[in-house]
């Protein structure tokens, strides 16, 4: 079969160079690549985009981790390049011919490109491991220092900024990038500054000096005084990170200082908060501020806020697109929390009186004689969620055997708990956790996170705390194991 190998190679080359002549006529791109030791049998493509992001191609891979993507492309723009699980940034531009190869054993590092558009990418990929890899010595690691002495902290962030910038203008130098990259690149230098200043705040020790104070004060109107920041590109997510969040966070902090109480009254602190962002932001910089509102307010499904903050909503967005996904977010979330508990659902409610007296023990004892998968969530917790699926298809491959799978809510809010079974539509057995049984449990599995899975033999012993996970192969494995 070596002649087909190679023959494939050639056409792909061919191909190749024949799709980049007609794609860079046109205004398009042409991607390609070999992976090696690929996680999955596809790649995909997205595009940055406001409000959304926008999937490029799905491409599949050929038997030697080869594949090619041609796609229309009007403008530069951030986008990345999926691997399975595995992602980097990317920056496309019309025209480009771009080849890529890397080994996902090393996948950061391996990365490699060549073709047109390949100096930025390289740079990208260089960038990376230099500023951003958490690996690497030369990663300043803000969550480390955040506690240092805050005159320090201020100096280590600036002096960051400046290593980052530096590195930039050298690269431009020697590569000429498009001018729309070195934009996009200084958009990033500079509010991933502000994103560095933020930890500052999140600091777990108590600093009343007058130093602190003082840069304190001045890094907090730094991060308002980058509302002046000249034409950034909206679609680095250092930006949107800072309109999103930081800038009505360190507001947010502000008001509160100034206004005694008001932290009791979320309405008229919003209020302000808005009166204030509407001063500092662009009609559109606005607008799509508000929309990661409604959009982060969706994805806990917080119907009761996203009704709060849609007067403000209607009143100032009048971006058709913007509106439209708006408009959409609430017909979702509304459709989602309006479903019914599947019928082969089981809810137990420890804290409800009847239950009160129910010890966990109790509970693992009514299902002696069946294998036993505890699964420790919590509505708010994304890695949980995502595992859902996973428990779905596992357990019902032994629904006709001695095994039971019982999933245990650490929520403390019942409401919060039952509306995510009727949202995932989520089957099986499924209790709260109660006051009396929340700490008592914690303290037997040592739990400290979640997800946290735990596995009983049929005989009620304890065979494997901290317990794969359900989308993990060897977890279907071991019941079986203990199934014979």
């Amino acid at each position: 079969m070596k002649w087909f190998k190679y023959f494939f190679l050639l056409t792909l080359i061919l191909v190749m160079y024949s799709c980049a002549d007609q794609r860079e006529e046109i205004g398009g791109i042409v991607l390609s690549g070999k992976i090696e030791n690929p996680n999955s049998d596809f790649v995909v493509v997205t595009l940055e985009g406001i409000p959304d992001k926008i999937v490029l191609d799905t491409v599949y891979l050929n038997g030697e981790g080869q594949f090619i993507l041609t796609a229309d492309l009007d403008e530069c723009r951030p986008a990345r390049f999926f691997d399975g699980k595995e992602s980097t940034l990317i920056y496309l531009c019309p025209g480009d011919s771009l080849h890529i190869s890397l080994n996902t054993t090393e996948f950061d590092e391996s990365l490699k490109y060549v073709g047109k558009g390949a100096d930025r990418n390289n740079f990208l990929a260089e960038y990376y491991l230099e500023f951003l890899d958490f690996g690497k010595n030369s990663f300043i690691d803000f969550f480390k220092i955040r506690d240092t002495a805050i005159k320090e902290y201020v100096g280590i962030v600036q002096q960051h900024q400046k290593r980052c910038t530096d590195y930039l203008e050298k690269s431009n130098l020697q590569s000429d990038f498009p001018k729309e990259f070195v934009r996009y690149m200084k958009t990033r230098i500079y509010f991933g500054s502000m994103e560095n200043y933020i930890y500052l705040f999140y600091s777990r020790s108590l600093d009343t000096s007058d130093a602190y104070h003082y840069y304190s004060s001045q890094v907090k109107t730094q991060i308002v005084d980058a509302s002046g920041y000249d034409d950034p590109d909206y679609l680095s997510s250092e930006y949107q990170w800072w309109l999103y969040s930081i800038l009505p966070h360190v507001l947010s902090m502000d008001i509160r200082e100034k206004h005694e109480g008001i932290s009791n009254d979320r309405t008229k602190l919003d209020s302000i908060i808005y009166e204030r962002l509407e001063e500092l932001l662009t009609p559109y910089e606005f607008q799509i501020m508000l929309f990661s509102e409604i959009r982060d307010l969706s994805l806990s499904y917080d119907l009761k806020h996203m009704n709060e903050l849609k007067p403000i909503v209607t009143k100032y967005v009048h971006d058709p697109i913007l509106k439209n996904r708006i408009d959409s977010l609430f017909i979702y979330v509304s459709n989602k929390l309006e479903q019914a508990i599947p019928d082969q659902t089981v809810l137990y409610d420890l804290d409800a009186p009847e239950l009160e007296g129910l010890s966990f023990e109790d509970i693992l004892a009514s299902y002696r004689g069946k294998i036993i998968y505890l699964d420790f969530w919590a509505s708010w917790c994304g890695p949980c969620k995502a595992e859902m699926p996973y428990s779905a298809e596992l357990s019902s491959k032994f629904e006709d055997d001695d095994a039971v799978f019982l999933y245990m809510s650490t929520d403390k809010d019942s409401a919060a708990w039952e509306n995510m079974i009727k949202i995932m539509q989520l089957h099986g057995i499924h209790y709260r956790l109660g006051k009396n049984t929340r700490k008592p449990v914690f303290d037997r599995f040592g739990i400290k996170f979640i997800p946290h899975y735990v596995l009983f033999d049929q005989e009620g012993e304890m065979v494997k705390n901290n317990m794969t996970r359900p989308s993990q192969a060897k977890t279907e494995s071991l019941i079986r194991e203990l199934l014979q």
